[in-house]
């Protein structure tokens, strides 16, 4: 559905900083330099798998896709704003596949970190 409703782009200022909505919490932000997720989550499982606790395994095709839409290939850092799994569970992959570095309290951002290690 949001597909649908996209936004015409308008002509970007150079000097600007861009926002990208990912969907769910996900942004990208970029002044054309340096990039900063907040809450990367592109893999969409339906309420069903997730109610019933089917396995949910980040899709890395789409965090693939959505690295080169934002252009995110070297971004700076990964913010998590807080552990629920539609904010968390493709931070991972999308620090590793950046390089960034990941950002949030330390309860909620260790295991996410171990999970790079444990999940290479």
């Amino acid at each position: 559905m949001y597909k649908t409703n996209l936004l015409t782009q308008t002509k970007i200022a150079e000097d600007s900083v861009r926002a990208t909505w990912m969907g769910t919490a996900g942004l990208y932000l970029s002044d054309g330099e340096t990039g900063i997720y907040i809450d990367p989550f592109v893999s969409r499982y339906g309420l069903f798998k997730v109610g019933v606790g089917f396995s949910l395994k980040p899709q890395h095709e789409l965090i693939n896709k959505w690295i080169a839409i934002t252009g995110g290939e070297k971004a700076a850092a990964v913010l998590v704003s807080h552990s629920h799994y539609d904010h968390v569970m493709d931070v991972p992959w999308f620090a590793k596949a950046s390089g960034a570095l990941i950002v949030g309290f330390e309860v909620k951002t260790l295991p996410i970190g171990e999970a790079m290690v444990l999940f290479p």
